[in-house]
């Protein structure tokens, strides 16, 4: 089989992500680029990172990591995970809990066949005073 990579369409961050009957992904509490809390230290339940691929064809190694502000990886998922591409590939990862303690960029970052893939760069803020 002849392999090339896929094209990154996306990454949305969110709340949750479910999937459904009819081959349906449903994303609740979609973030732009910045996470904005009360107040820090903070925890979410959970946090979920939704990304689309296309056009790869191959069997490829997965890796994801998700670095807080300091650069400290706070996840690290798919290091045994291969997967057959054939056209497009919703990769859904999270983060159980979420939990932050500055202020900061945090960046998603996939792997393939262990080279950097692409990246998400997503900002937590704490709320400003009114």
């Amino acid at each position: 089989m002849n392999k090339h990579l896929p094209k990154h369409e996306f990454t949305l961050i969110a709340d949750d992500i479910r999937f459904e009957i009819g081959n349906k992904n449903s994303l609740m509490g979609v973030y732009e680029n910045d996470i904005i809390f009360p107040s820090l230290p903070a925890e979410l339940p959970q946090l979920r990172f939704f990304t689309r691929l296309s056009g790869g064809k191959g069997d490829y190694h997965f890796r994801v990591s998700l670095k807080n502000s300091n650069g400290v990886e706070q996840f690290v998922g798919g290091n045994e995970t291969t997967m057959t591409l054939n056209g497009s590939l919703h990769i859904n990862h999270g983060v159980f809990p979420f939990k932050v303690s500055q202020e900061g960029a945090y960046t998603y970052t996939i792997f393939i066949d262990g080279k950097e893939f692409c990246r998400t760069v997503f900002n937590v803020k704490k709320a400003q005073a009114s």
